[in-house]
């Protein structure tokens, strides 16, 4: 009886090196060993695991709606033999171009088109958002490199009755400021403030030291509170302009409560809509 034994290729060893721009610099990877039987073999087991790594940077770009935000880049990749110095990126064997072109497809097709459909989308929103911004009365402050944007339908001097939403704008960066002020000839001596609409009631949080503060004259006395928007904050702010009855209230030692008026709650529909566009 004669044994016939299949005889199992000798696996050889590879060195892969992912290169990466990280932080606006270029980088290179530590070296990952790749097994395999040739030297075609490797460098299709090299691509497969770029075109992974370049799959994952659209997906994290895609959740974070950005790829400027991620913050590691894979650009390229190197491929050496154990005992070679050569790198085999750029072997040529048959069949090669055909076989790359359908890992990409498979790997990173998918989510590249999605990925392109997001900067679609946002280009597309960032031009509604420019409209909506015409609607606002632009301040540009050239010491912090801040473009403010508040409604056009009032001032908000904050010794005045007033509420209302302004817009920072610095490079990428996009954030909601609220703005809530009394005056009247009593201190009210306030330590919470609320916004409601329809039932519906917000506290609004805020540090007394930071975010408060009070004034006089001329018998008269006011006090008020300039506070960062958080995402809970403007959710329940863009939910309250559709309101049929939108309050705010000041409380602390005595409490003042009031209506917004029709200009107030249409200047915070005006920012929030630009906000909603440009974020």
């Amino acid at each position: 009886m004669v044994l016939i034994v299949a005889c199992t290729p000798r696996m050889k060893k590879y060195e892969y090196i992912e290169i990466c721009v990280e932080n606006g610099e270029r980088e290179v990877a530590e070296p990952v060993i790749i097994e395999a039987a040739s030297d075609s073999e490797a460098v299709l087991r090299a691509y497969e695991s770029f075109f992974i790594s370049k799959k994952v940077q659209y997906v994290l770009g895609i959740n974070l709606k950005d790829t400027s935000l991620v913050p590691s880049k894979i650009i390229d990749f190197k491929l050496y033999g154990k005992t070679s110095s050569q790198n085999l990126k750029d072997l040529d064997f048959e069949g090669k171009e055909k076989r790359l072109e359908s890992l990409y497809k498979e790997i990173v097709t998918p989510e590249e088109e999605k990925y392109r459909k997001i900067k679609l989308q946002k280009a597309e929103r960032i031009e509604r958002g420019k409209e909506a911004l015409k609607k606002l009365k632009k301040t540009y402050d050239d010491v912090s490199n801040i473009t403010w944007y508040e409604n056009k339908y009032y001032t908000h001097y904050t010794n005045t009755n007033r509420a209302s939403l302004y817009m920072g704008v610095q490079d990428n960066n996009v954030w909601l400021r609220l703005r809530m002020s009394y005056e009247g000839e009593n201190w009210i001596f306030f330590e919470k403030a609320y916004l409601s609409y329809d039932g519906n009631t917000h506290e609004i949080r805020f540090n007394e030291y930071r975010d408060k503060k009070t004034e006089n004259e001329g018998g008269r006395v006011w006090e008020w509170l300039d506070v960062q928007v958080d995402e809970e904050l403007a959710n329940f702010l863009n939910n309250m302009v559709t309101g049929k009855s939108v309050k705010m209230r000041l409380s602390g030692k005595y409490t003042e409560t009031r209506n917004l008026s029709k200009n107030e709650i249409k200047g915070f529909t005006d920012v929030l809509r630009a906000y909603n566009l440009m974020k």
